[in-house]
């Protein structure tokens, strides 16, 4: 639904997802939806609350995959939106941290690649 623009009806529906994943105790599901919630959220603020919540499921459980790609993919990039640099900096540098540990190398490249980018607009502003 929110590749179709329809963001407060998704938003409706993950609402009632997330209350039905905490009534039945599914963790990785509320985990998956706060995720979600996130990303749709406009309040950059409020989005990353979502995506940090998100990512403290993700620690709890273990889900190792879940927390990297939480913070390469949402949780850095709504940092860099806020203009929260260095705790971007600092969240991919866990994501690498966490990928390596799974094994999987298609994360710990694109974590590699953000930090790149960042360092290359650091040193066009100079």
């Amino acid at each position: 639904m929110q590749f179709l623009k329809r963001s407060s009806e998704a938003l409706e529906r993950y609402e009632t997802a997330l209350a039905f994943y905490r009534e039945i105790g599914d963790r990785l599901g509320e985990a998956n939806t706060l995720q979600e919630i996130g990303i749709l959220e406009e309040n950059l603020t409020l989005g990353l609350e979502y995506c940090q919540a998100a990512l403290e499921l993700y620690t709890q459980i273990g889900d190792k995959y879940s927390q990297s790609r939480n913070l390469i993919y949402f949780t850095s990039e709504i940092l860099l939106k806020l203009g929260r640099q260095k705790e971007a900096v600092d969240a991919l540098n866990r994501a690498i941290d966490l990928a390596r540990e799974i094994p999987y190398q298609i994360f710990v490249e694109d974590a590699t690649a953000k930090l790149q980018e960042i360092q290359q607009k650091n040193h066009g502003f100079h």
